[in-house]
């Protein structure tokens, strides 16, 4: 009142509807609370509620419209129901639901089951049990069961060399992660009080226990390595024996088709005819079934894709059964002209192309008429020199020379590439390899960008500059840390120094004075939580490139290569895909972080040295904190992620199976959804040789890395056994390649380790063999190897390697296998042991055959989409029926 104010309330039926604005400028209306502003009441509003007439003719206005909108839709359902009527009927009546139960079945027909629905028990089903699926699927448990057991002896031995290695005090005053601190670098180049490292105490002042100085531990180390790698090498050699009585082994306990069969190869385009290639093998025993395969591979991929059509044209009957609209059906027609279209294709192709044959597979009734047909086709170089070869092999039609080898299982055929042959093949693995080595560049052009952000956020070495940094004591100190920034040669290097400084300043381990600078720290904090999302980051980089690489490789090795059978498509999947993962998780994070103008001064100034500044020499301690960390984070997420999400697919054919099984309108759909996902053994075996490989190029400075090869093959065992056994779909019958080429790569592995750990032990503190380097000095002009070779622990693992190499090059040469190739060539007999099986006729009758029992393609599971309805055609002559089959495979019974 004081101010010639008032303050006004309007109600209307007891409610108050009173709003305020004090807005004088704006002569706005605005919201208010009931108070009088202090500004002045200047406007003011107030509403009033709805008479009752008018809500109810909104309610019944909006009740008439809703009630002529469902009308009309009956109406026009109706409609649709009475003209798709006769449509409908057409397409086989009204829809039926997909049978549970069907799925069900078809479920324990397509998984492994011991036998009907039951299960093979998780705990006690072993390598044998899982080589009923092949022979590569039992060596593939084998060999995890084995290197299990081999990596927890090296990881045992290796927990000495960690001990040793964190009594190092190159990391004593810096706050690093613990992988590096038992890591060779916290040994270092003979740091002051290197002299004295204190390995086990029993006192506070170490009086009593063990001590040694840095040139010891390193030559205590050396040796270590080397022992720890004998024991691999010893696992390679008994592991290459086992392989070999596991596969006699398993495939005794295992009756197949392809112990009956021959694979025939060097036959005529025109020997089409099943009776002739019959009547020329019967000379070896009774013939119980021959399949030719013919260059017709462009018409197999024709009944693919229409058998991948049809499946699309069966739901989208479903749909217009269920739903019965007439946009269903206009999309049903355009879909039944596609499949016409593709049927005249077919038709067409069958009528005017005359099919050669590539390729025979001939099954014998017996055992003994295979080995016989084997044996006389089985002639080498030092069977020929003694003329062992002469009179036991007939050509066919009198001028054709046959090559005879045994044939892999009808299931591991791939009958759409057995027309691509010869230099075909080398072509496009050339094509292939050009594409993953551009595939590999681009990952390497990811890791630089990666690696310059961070670069541009922190000096590589980290905390370790702050030695030669500013004293976080001094009075000026502020100003020296922001003087960073413009003291470089570019703003890039300055912003980089000025956040390390800011870090030694900072930061819990040197200046600690983030509490009291608050504000002066607040880039700090900043860049910190940057550079923690970054290496997270990095990780998920890396391994959303390995998933990229997976997904291309094993198209490349499906479209380009044009393997013959799955056992050979999945070993090129498998070779690209761990030499893509090792080079893009194991080499590349070294390789950008080497100063490469150092080594090779020829690349200063160009494009290329440009992209290769990085900034170690050496395997310094700088490297171990920035490129060690990096390298232990993506190996322990490489040792679990793999095996984690094989496993996943377990519980997530549960979630998809609830979820869909309501909702999938075909049989077929439904069938599909019940039978799992596939196995594919490439992708494990990729995995596997990837962390193989991380783990052997850098556990002779990172011996903690052995931890995760325990970890990774007891989780590949539990989760490939898991997923195999109750949720993948039963895979496909793998021979003995993936299994022997992973055993192989172990070699190039030793070859590897032993490499680098020469490189690692040559930068660390060591005695000079001063006898070794007046040899070296006599022999070679350049000291660039030789100055780190004459050090004595790189010197030991330097003739670790020597020794290997000479062992390697004995065994592969004139080794076991030449000694094997003169027994045979001088007895005329092999050593194999025969399996005494039954014949192929009684086998087939009592269903003893594991896995397919033909080589016909239409028996085939893989291609049981492609040849389920049949062609209709119009317009173009067809031929007749009975020839369906011998425009993919003669088979005569």
């Amino acid at each position: 009142e004081s101010a010639g104010r008032s303050q006004i309330f309007v109600s209307l039926n007891g409610i108050d509807t009173t709003n305020f604005c004090s807005d004088g400028a704006t002569k706005t209306l605005c919201t208010g609370n009931g108070d009088c502003p202090d500004t002045g009441c200047l406007l003011f509003q107030y509403t009033t509620p709805m008479s009752p007439d008018k809500i109810r003719a909104i309610v019944l206005g909006v009740t008439i419209g809703l009630t002529v909108t469902i009308g009309y839709i009956l109406i026009q359902r109706q409609r649709y129901l009475k003209k798709n009527a006769k449509y409908v009927a057409d397409t086989g009546g009204e829809w039926e639901k997909p049978s549970l139960r069907e799925a069900m079945l078809w479920q324990s027909e397509k998984q492994v089951r011991k036998y009907g629905t039951h299960y093979y028990p998780l705990w006690k089903t072993g390598s044998a049990e899982l080589g009923q699926l092949g022979v590569g699927m039992g060596l593939y448990f084998e060999y995890l069961k084995y290197m299990l057991r081999y990596f927890g002896v090296m990881s045992a031995m290796a927990i000495p060399s960690m001990a040793l290695c964190n009594a190092g005090i190159a990391f004593k005053t810096f706050d690093v992660d613990f992988s590096i601190r038992w890591s060779l670098g916290n040994i270092g180049l003979g740091w002051p009080g290197s002299d004295r490292l204190e390995v086990f105490c029993l006192d506070a002042a170490c009086e009593q226990g063990f001590t040694l100085n840095s040139r010891q531990a390193s030559f205590i180390l050396a040796c270590a390595d080397c022992a720890i790698m004998l024991v691999f090498i010893f696992a390679t050699w008994r592991l290459k024996i086992f392989q070999e009585r596991a596969i006699i082994a398993i495939d005794e306990d295992t009756i197949t088709a392809s112990d009956y069969s021959v694979l025939v190869e060097g036959i005529p385009s025109d020997a089409t005819d099943a009776d002739e290639i019959r009547a020329f093998f019967s000379r070896y025993g009774e013939v119980a079934d021959v399949a030719i395969g013919l260059n017709n591979g462009r018409l197999i991929s024709l009944f693919q894709k229409r058998g991948k059509l049809e499946i699309k044209v069966e739901e989208q009957v479903a749909k217009l059964k269920l739903y019965k609209l007439q946009s269903l059906q206009q999309q049903l027609k355009k879909m039944r002209k596609k499949q016409q279209k593709l049927d005249n294709k077919i038709v067409g192709l069958r009528t005017k192309t005359d099919f050669k044959a590539v390729v025979a597979y001939v099954t014998f009734n017996e055992e003994s008429g295979q080995e016989e047909c084997l044996e006389s086709y089985n002639f080498n170089f030092i069977t020929q020199m003694l003329g062992r070869h002469r009179g036991k092999v007939k050509t066919f039609r009198g001028r054709y020379h046959l090559r005879v080898t045994q044939a892999p299982e009808p299931s591991n055929v791939l009958w759409e590439n057995l027309q691509h042959r010869g230099i075909e093949t080398y072509f496009r693995a050339g094509i292939a390899n050009t594409i993953t080595a551009l595939l590999l560049f681009l990952s390497f052009t990811i890791v630089i960008s990666v690696k310059a952000v961070q670069e541009s956020l922190q000096v590589d070495g980290g905390a370790l500059v702050c030695n030669t940094g500013p004293d976080p004591e001094a009075y000026d100190v502020q100003e020296q840390i922001v003087w960073a920034k413009y003291s470089q040669s570019t703003s890039a290097r300055g912003t980089a120094l000025y956040q390390t400084y800011l870090e030694c300043y900072c930061g819990p381990d040197f200046g600690k004075k983030l509490e009291k600078e608050r504000d002066f720290c607040n880039d700090y904090v900043v860049n910190q939580q940057t550079l923690s999302a970054l290496a997270i980051g990095s990780v998920g980089v890396v391994l959303a490139i390995n998933q990229l690489l997976q997904l291309v490789l094993k198209i490349l090795a499906g479209t380009l290569e044009k393997p013959h059978t799955i056992s050979a498509w999945e070993k090129g999947i498998a070779s690209r895909i761990f030499v893509a993962q090792w080079i893009n998780t194991g080499l590349l994070i070294t390789i950008v972080n080497a100063d490469w103008n150092y080594h090779l001064p020829v690349l200063k100034g160009t494009t290329i040295g440009a992209a290769f500044t990085g900034t170690f020499k050496d395997f310094e301690e700088g490297w171990y904190q920035t490129v060690g960390t990096a390298l232990v984070r993506q190996s322990a997420t490489a040792a679990l992620s793999p095996n984690l999400a094989v496993l996943a697919q377990w519980p997530l054919m549960f979630a998809k199976q609830f979820v869909f099984k309501n909702r999938e309108l075909t049989q077929r759909k439904l069938n599909t959804l019940f039978e799992g996902a596939e196995y594919l053994l490439s992708k494990r075996y990729g995995a596997l040789l990837n962390i193989l490989f991380v783990i052997l190029t850098y556990s002779s400075s990172l011996p903690l890395l052995y931890i995760f090869g325990v970890l990774f093959f007891s989780s590949a065992y539990w989760c490939d056994k898991i997923a195999i056994l109750r949720a993948m779909k039963q895979p496909a019958h793998y021979d003995e390649k993936l299994a022997v080429f992973c055993t192989l790569m172990m070699s190039v592995g030793i070859f590897i380790h032993l490499s680098f750990g020469v490189w690692f032990f040559a930068y660390v503190d060591g005695d000079v063999l001063n006898t070794v380097q007046w040899l070296f000095d006599l022999v070679f002009q350049s000291r660039f190897f030789t100055k780190r070779l004459v050090k004595q622990p790189a010197f030991v693992v330097f003739m670790t390697l020597l020794v290997f190499i000479v062992f390697e090059i004995l065994g592969r040469t004139v080794g076991p296998t030449l000694v094997k190739q003169l027994v045979n060539a001088i007895r005329g007999t092999t050593e194999e042991q025969k399996e005494g099986n039954p014949s192929f006729f009684e086998a087939l009758e009592n269903q003893e055959i594991a896995g397919l029992d033909s080589y016909n393609i239409k028996k085939n599971p893989r291609y049981r989409d492609a040849f389920q309805s049949e062609i209709q055609t119009e317009g173009v002559e067809s031929d007749d029926d009975s020839d369906d089959d011998d425009d993919f495979d003669d088979d005569s019974d």
